[in-house]
């Protein structure tokens, strides 16, 4: 049985929009896991 169309725009427009935000957000994301990543690596060295 196919959807209605209305349920799939709506369904789409909602995916864009936190498509938009993760997109907004991962560069956050990734400075925060590789401080994260470099800490622990210099704590490993250190000891």
């Amino acid at each position: 049985m196919p959807w209605p169309s209305g349920i799939i725009l709506t369904r789409h427009k909602h995916l864009r929009k936190s498509q938009r935000k993760l997109a907004f957000l991962l560069p956050f994301l990734n400075l925060f896991f590789a401080l994260s990543f470099y800490r622990n690596n210099n704590l490993v060295a250190a000891r």
